[in-house]
């Protein structure tokens, strides 16, 4: 009967043991099942900070995007702005240079004129002093008129 005994209480520790054995195993895969999971948790919690800085980084670069195309915008009315200031100038410099061509056709006329006067006056002595103030008159328009195209070139050259 101790023999019995012993038999039985030498099952009862192997099965004991292998119970041990058996808990010790399955705390060990819990605490490597806990360890992935914490793990886990952080690997989850350094993407989640990450998005968010991602999500940061998106709106500055938005908002630089919104501003570089604002800044575009205003930079095309500028220029079609200086366009048209252009195309303004550019239209009264050829107004100028019509007004120009015009001016040095009157002056060739009034030359031409100024020449048939001084032919006349050396023609007939008897209108000469006549002559000589109309001459004066012509001359002193011709004056007027290269000056009056020089200022235009001065001004049509600004």
């Amino acid at each position: 009967e101790a023999q019995l005994r012993t038999s039985k209480a030498v099952r009862e520790l192997t099965t004991a043991r292998e119970q041990l054995q058996k808990k010790e195993a399955n705390v060990e895969n819990l605490t490597n099942a806990l360890r992935e999971k914490s793990l886990a948790a952080n690997e989850i919690d350094r993407q989640e900070a990450e998005i968010k800085d991602l999500k940061k980084t998106c709106l500055e670069w938005e908002s630089r995007l919104e501003s570089m195309q604002e800044e575009k915008y205003s930079l095309e009315r500028k220029l079609s702005e200086v366009e048209e200031n252009l195309k303004r100038r550019h239209s009264k410099e050829e107004g100028l240079e019509q007004r120009i061509a015009t001016l040095q056709n009157d002056l060739a006329m009034l030359q031409s004129q100024l020449h048939a006067e001084r032919t006349k006056a050396t023609e007939n002595e008897e209108f000469r002093a006549q002559m000589e103030s109309k001459l004066i008159a012509a001359e002193e328009k011709a004056r007027e008129l290269k000056t009056h195209v020089s200022d235009l070139e001065e001004k049509l050259q600004k």
